[in-house]
């Protein structure tokens, strides 16, 4: 959508052109946005709380996942803005869901324009995505959380390094195992993750859900044989 030469304003035009094509899934009034059922389980009210803040992490698919919780609503009609990806699999983000044709792809922006062009996207679209090498100043995070709140958009934040001031709902990749190798050679056909998920305003303790991401039909599900729970490969906890 950008290049590295364009200027700040440049940017923001760009932006600013395709904001008013871009329809609102839902009214004011109907403040979730819908997740596939397998990952339902993982949110308070099993859906995308619209003004909230959603951080992933781990090195085991932790992007997969952001994309595969965005993909219920872009198949709905929310527009998903993503930033900061330098190589992306578009076949593998259309198999998890995402509508490409409401899928926008935005340069990661210098350092110093990194607060602005993510606030001019959240207010343009439902969900952003974004993608960060570095630590997020935290005056900065307060800044696109009250811009999150205040326009209805979800940002989803994929990183080593968590949204400061706790975000409103933490997904951590602890365990990952790819299926298909059989005896160090063949193809993948699946991956199996387990995920971990803490919600700030919920009492309830940390919680635990295996998943296929993707399932050998390419999609996101539960995984509910007990004894087929990845424990081949284990990460390092983020959490």
């Amino acid at each position: 959508m950008a290049s590295p030469e364009l200027s700040l304003v440049e940017r923001r035009a760009r932006i600013d052109t395709i904001a008013p094509h871009i329809v609102p899934v839902t009214t004011a009034g109907q403040q979730l946005l819908p997740v596939v059922p397998a990952l339902a389980s993982l949110f308070p009210r099993a859906g995308l709380q619209r003004g909230t803040v959603v951080s992933l992490a781990g090195s085991g698919g932790a992007l997969s996942l952001a994309f595969a919780v965005c993909a219920a609503a872009s198949a709905e009609g929310s527009w998903l803005a993503v930033v900061g990806t330098e190589r992306l699999g578009l076949a593998a983000v259309d198999e998890l869901g995402v509508h490409l044709g409401r899928l926008v792809l935005v340069d990661a922006p210098p350092v110093d324009q990194w607060g602005t062009v993510v606030a001019t996207l959240v207010d343009a679209f439902d969900l952003v995505l974004v993608v960060t090498r570095e630590p997020i100043d935290a005056g900065q995070a307060r800044r696109l959380t009250a811009k999150a709140r205040e326009r209805g958009s979800v940002i989803l934040q994929v990183g080593r390094w968590a949204w400061p001031d706790a975000p409103d709902v933490r997904l951590d990749v602890i365990e990952c195992r790819w299926d298909g190798l059989g005896e160090g050679h063949g193809t993948l056909t699946s991956r199996q993750i387990t995920v971990t998920a803490v919600n700030r305003r919920d009492a309830r303790p940390r919680r635990k859900s295996a998943l296929w991401l993707p399932d050998t039909e390419g999609t996101v599900s539960r995984v509910t044989d007990a004894g087929a729970e990845p424990a081949a490969v284990t990460l390092a906890d983020a959490g």
